[in-house]
């Protein structure tokens, strides 16, 4: 297989667009514009370990790791589709809370996490009931700690307004592990999803307690993720983005339906071929002028 070379750039190449995905999610509107179709897979997945190179026939082992810190680009992934979720399911903010669970002691055990949430959701569940509460759905995400320690965060999402629910004699008291921290979102935040990926991702180059004062790495929190992990999940009522291929011809009048854009980027992937293929992508937010 040829090496190819990326280069991305905010100022968008002069092509024509061939191929067009439009995604909604909320009242986010993603546009993917593609200088050609997408080519056929050049492999193909035979188990966890193995591939075939559709190219050339061979089965070829696929290059594992036991930490993400070389290998980002899954990880980035499974991010977007977390702030693709979130966006999808978040549209009102009144009608949600943002819930942290924490350990008292430093809890290294990503399956107890899980486990331990399970647990909290069904009394969480049963005390909804007992005060006559619908039972929201939920999103979750499990954030790392350098020392090794991992705690959640969740987005309790109503079908009304959110309740109120006393953090220290409710939450705390459910949760039964340690520290618990319950939230409303505020109201000028019209992009949830870019927000808490962000928050879970970025980490702060020391804990400087005046949070003025913190500066903030990108992405620098990916590499404490180990491979394998689940670093999201959500209850079965939570809705998914809807992706769609769009003509080209109807592409400027399906971008004037969806708001303001907000964000674009664009690159470029070349072979050593000399062959290029040009990317962009754009993000419309329907809560913008």
């Amino acid at each position: 297989m040829n090496d190819i070379e990326i280069k991305y750039t905010k100022e968008r190449p002069d092509f024509e667009t061939k191929y067009c995905k439009k995604t909604v999610s909320g009242n986010i509107t993603e546009f993917i514009e593609i200088s050609s179709k997408p080519s056929a897979p050049q492999i193909q997945k035979i188990s966890a370990d193995e591939y075939l190179n559709l190219n050339t026939g061979e089965i070829c082992e696929f290059q594992k790791s036991d930490s993400r810190a070389d290998n980002t680009d899954s990880l980035r992934k499974s991010f977007k589709q977390l702030r693709d979720l979130i966006n999808c399911n978040t549209t009102d903010n009144s009608k949600v809370h943002w819930v942290t669970l924490t350990y008292r002691e430093n809890m290294t055990d990503t399956l107890r996490l899980q486990k331990d949430f399970d647990l909290f959701w069904k009394r969480f569940k049963y005390w909804c009931k007992k005060q006559s509460l619908t039972v929201p759905q939920y999103i979750t995400a499990i954030e790392p700690q350098e020392r090794g320690a991992w705690h959640m965060h969740a987005l309790f999402i109503w079908d009304k307004a959110r309740p109120f629910i006393d953090n220290n004699s409710v939450l705390e008291k459910l949760w039964q592990q340690g520290f618990t921290k319950i939230q409303g979102v505020p109201d000028d935040c019209d992009n949830l999803g870019a927000y808490l990926s962000a928050y879970l991702s970025d980490m702060a180059l020391s804990d400087n307690s005046d949070k003025t004062e913190k500066k903030y790495v990108k992405g620098a929190r990916l590499k404490l993720y180990p491979v394998g992990v689940n670093i999201f999940r959500h209850s079965r009522g939570i809705k998914v983005p809807v992706s769609s291929q769009i003509d080209t011809y109807d592409l400027e009048k399906e971008k004037a339906s969806v708001g303001a854009l907000t964000f674009s980027c664009s690159y470029t992937i070349s072979d050593d071929d000399g062959n290029e293929r040009y990317i962009t992508k754009s993000y419309y937010n329907t809560k913008r002028k």
